[in-house]
């Protein structure tokens, strides 16, 4: 899974779908960014997803807010960890690259 660059400041949706489409209504979703792997939690950024709306369907929804994206450009390491209610078994789901950028902004608006 990539995502896309996010300009700093700005939100974003970013839409998980677990294979299977498990439900995962009761369960939680944390993405955690990280300037360096082993930075202590919550690092850069940690936020859990909204997984009422979609979460019969196996989807989680994280959406950032402009104070959440307003960390210094670059390139951050991060991550996503579901977390089943019923048994507490964590899945860090296998990312790809594993890379977010957050990118600087061109206009003033």
């Amino acid at each position: 899974m990539t995502i896309s660059a996010i300009p700093k400041g700005t939100t974003r949706a970013i839409s998980v779908a677990f294979a299977g489409a498990p439900d995962i209504r009761n369960d939680t979703v944390t993405l955690t960014i990280k300037s360096n792997k082993d930075d202590a939690d919550p690092g850069a950024l940690q936020t859990d997803a909204d997984v009422a709306t979609g979460g019969a369907n196996g989807v989680a929804v994280f959406v950032l807010t402009p104070s959440q994206t307003s960390i210094n450009p670059g390139q951050y390491f991060y991550d996503i960890v579901w977390r089943r209610a019923a048994d507490s078994a964590l899945f860090v789901m296998d990312t790809g690259s594993n890379i977010i950028t957050i990118a600087e902004r061109v206009s003033d608006v």
